[in-house]
């Protein structure tokens, strides 16, 4: 059955491609040798001749939505939220989300988004995790709406994570609990060993000589590391007769 006049076609391109249906509409006229020549622009390209079809129905019924100079982030994020389809629902809730806290874009014309706007909101989230994700779904959507001919310019593309990593502080003890401890726990504090490790040193793995400990591995025989010793646990290694560690 054809198509109404002027409601546009669908032509499958040539090439094996992703989406390789077209929905073409006709914008007007121009006269070439006396003639009038159609003057056609894409509205898209679809996976199936449907969703084209689908495309022109929805262009018929409100052809600004196809316009990237009237196009609104919202009216982007519609479009673009059918990709998601076979998507998640989790994936789905959260890209409403992100959707939903960008309120202030909701109704600006795409083309008049810039890239410090999206930066700012960006910017207001506190980790870097959760910038990364904005910065993905602001990318996606603009990606999307270059590959439909409804945008020349991506101003996610240079977006930045710009919150301030926060550093852990592990101080499990106190400067009052230290010094009731045993000073032979220093042997832990300055060289880093393991418990195991420790109970397996030997006054032989001990190189006086330049100061260095060599500490035996746990996978073969001839897998071992070398560690300093400080001048700080060098008096207490030298009371030691065999075994290293003992607290007697």
């Amino acid at each position: 059955m054809r198509n109404p006049a002027g409601f546009g076609g669908v032509r499958k391109l040539t090439g094996k491609r992703r989406k390789p249906y077209q929905a073409i509409v006709t914008t007007g006229y121009d006269m070439v040798d006396g003639k009038a020549k159609q003057v056609q622009k894409s509205i898209g390209t679809f996976a199936t001749r449907k969703e084209a079809m689908a495309a022109l129905a929805e262009y018929s019924n409100n052809p600004d939505l196809f316009d990237g100079k009237t196009m609104t982030f919202s009216d982007l994020y519609n479009q673009w939220k059918k990709t998601l389809v076979a998507r998640s629902e989790n994936t789905k809730r959260q890209k409403q989300s992100f959707f939903n806290t960008s309120e202030i874009l909701h109704n600006k014309p795409i083309k008049t988004i810039t890239n410090e706007e999206l930066q700012i909101l960006v910017s207001s989230k506190e980790s870097n995790a959760t910038q990364g994700n904005y910065i993905s779904f602001f990318r996606d959507m603009w990606r999307y709406a270059m590959a439909q001919g409804w945008a020349t310019r991506n101003p996610a593309e240079y977006l930045l994570k710009t919150a301030q990593r926060k550093e852990t502080i592990i101080n499990p003890f106190s400067y009052e609990e230290y010094l009731m401890m045993p000073k032979e726990y220093d042997l832990f504090f300055y060289t880093g060993l393991r418990a195991d490790e420790m109970l397996r040193l030997r006054k032989e793995h001990i190189r006086t000589e330049d100061n260095i400990i060599v500490v035996p591995g746990t996978k073969t025989d001839n897998s071992f590391r070398y560690v300093p010793i400080s001048p700080k646990i060098a008096p207490i290694i030298e009371e030691k007769a065999d075994r290293i560690w003992t607290l007697h």
